[in-house]
């Protein structure tokens, strides 16, 4: 490496090694990667990463399907200490949601949806057709309708026969 010169004390005109003039040039002057060879890159990784869910979400399902459709105590948090080494991008929230798209993309058997078939015969060929019951395919939740407009309405009643009582007991101590 050539010596440090300087023309003056100003760091202006201090001369820099020569090295470290062509590492700076040469930063600039480095071909970039082409679009095409970066994307196939990232195809490439969210392949992997997404085999690796998959096969996680496998063994989850078959899991819950041994434990009557609930999850082991700590299933998810073994797993993700087993994976921290190889995958440090794995965590209980990025599995519980590729668990989601999983379970949605994945067609569930007769059985897990709660369906009746009925067979139809037409000409010797057996056709069967899945019917679904509208009030076990809906989960829905909350109050009832109406609920809330009729607890109201009793409240009101409510207040109203306390006063009447109120009113009566007064008018009876008063003709005393």
């Amino acid at each position: 490496m050539p010596s440090i010169s300087y023309k003056g004390k100003s760091k202006k005109h201090r001369l820099l090694p020569l090295s470290h003039r062509i590492d700076t040039l040469t930063i600039y002057q480095k071909k970039k990667k082409s679009q095409k060879k970066i994307q196939a890159e990232k195809t490439a990784v969210k392949a992997a990463r997404k085999c690796i869910l998959d096969n996680i979400c496998k063994s989850i399902v078959t899991a819950q399907k041994n434990n009557n459709g609930k999850t082991p105590h700590h299933f998810i948090h073994t797993i993700v200490s087993s994976h921290t080494t190889v995958c440090p991008w794995v965590t209980r929230h990025v599995i519980n949601k590729a668990l989601e798209k999983y379970k949605a993309h994945v067609i569930p058997t007769l059985e897990d949806r709660n369906v009746d078939t009925v067979a139809l015969v037409e000409t010797g060929d057996q056709r069967t057709r899945t019917i679904l019951h509208p009030n076990i395919h809906r989960k829905k939740g909350g109050r009832p309708n109406g609920a809330t407009d009729e607890a109201k309405r009793h409240n009101s009643m409510c207040i109203i026969a306390a006063k009447n009582e109120i009113a009566v007991k007064y008018s009876e101590q008063r003709e005393i």
